[in-house]
């Protein structure tokens, strides 16, 4: 089994599901962060971003708890964070910082008669550059 579990969370409905599996990859022992990265908007003011990016931590801390609460539900032994920066670097480098052993995280289907399209979104980047194992929640 997996002894760290790095769950990207972006408050859509999958989140649970990506929750759900993990759980069933988890064994005691294992420890699960849910991390949701606040996407950095380029050229926002020194100034303007301190308050800003305070404010959507504290909305993503708040809409964190259901998540937590649902996770500790299904027997997890959760935590969290919450990031300010890229979204798949951020998920990318948190994981390989701290030696996650399995990345679960949800996707959007993409339509198998057009594979271009919707490629390159954060789930299908974190699953060629991730140095671990990576769990697509379809």
């Amino acid at each position: 089994m997996f002894d760290r579990i790095l769950i990207p969370v972006d408050f859509s409905a999958g989140n649970r599901d990506s929750i759900a599996q993990a759980a069933r990859l988890a064994h005691a022992e294992t420890s699960v962060t849910l991390i949701h990265i606040i996407q950095m908007i380029d050229h926002l003011e020194d100034d303007e971003d301190e308050g800003f990016y305070s404010r959507l931590r504290e909305m993503a801390d708040r809409k964190m708890e259901s998540l937590l609460k649902y996770g500790r539900e299904l027997g997890l032994n959760l935590s969290h964070t919450v990031l300010v920066g890229k979204r798949t670097t951020g998920i990318l480098t948190y994981a390989r910082e701290h030696d996650i052993s399995i990345i679960v995280l949800n996707s959007r289907p993409m339509d198998w008669t057009q594979p271009l399209e919707g490629f390159g979104g954060t789930s299908h980047a974190v699953a060629v550059y991730a140095h671990c194992p990576v769990f697509l929640i379809k």
